[in-house]
């Protein structure tokens, strides 16, 4: 592993552990064994090495998405699918969405170009798969007549909406992804059932 990898797998560590707020850049340095100038020579702050995680993690479930088989079965089916494999995605990074999440402020993003254009990338991506598999549906009958665009923003929106309600509340709460399938299958049927 580099010294910047090394880095990086302490910071999570710390930030899983301790909280991104409670860590210090000492901390850090400590747990990688580096000195305070090669921390600082890969990451300005520890912003940034929150915004490396973050993008990673883009990265990663940009370059998931882009293969993401969306000609099988009907759109309504690979709809459901695709919505239960970006769950699936989700789910895998498990612990670092946690400290992610809640941390992440959406200024940080026009403070570095190339995470802001990876996150413009993952988004629109994500939106344009959607919006596709809408259409298909809507062609193939097995969803209803509606504007796939408004509708893919609906169906992204909600599902963020959902993680960040998951992995913030501090309250016990059930598995919301099953209801939000349902409700999107039945939102999206070509008749009320």
């Amino acid at each position: 592993m580099t010294k910047k990898e090394i880095i990086i797998q302490a910071a999570t560590e710390l930030f899983t552990e301790k909280g991104y707020r409670e860590t210090t850049t000492s901390d850090i340095r400590k747990k990688a064994k580096v000195a305070q100038g090669t921390l600082f020579y890969h990451f300005a702050n520890k912003e940034g090495i929150l915004l490396h995680i973050f993008s990673s993690i883009i990265n990663s479930q940009l370059e998931a998405i882009k293969f993401f088989p969306s000609n099988e079965g009907t759109g309504m089916e690979a709809l459901i699918k695709y919505a239960q494999f970006c769950n699936d995605l989700r789910r895998e990074e498990g612990s670092t969405l946690v400290f992610v999440l809640p941390n992440f402020v959406p200024s940080l993003l026009y403070q570095h170009e190339e995470t802001k254009k990876i996150f413009l990338e993952f988004f629109d991506t994500s939106i344009a798969q959607v919006e596709y598999l809408i259409k298909r549906g809507i062609e193939d009958g097995s969803i209803r007549e509606m504007d796939p665009h408004t509708t893919a923003h609906f169906f992204i929106a909600t599902s963020i909406g959902i993680d960040r309600h998951m992995t913030l509340t501090i309250a016990p709460t059930p598995n919301l992804f099953p209801t939000y399938l349902n409700f999107m299958k039945k939102a999206l049927a070509p008749e009320a059932t």
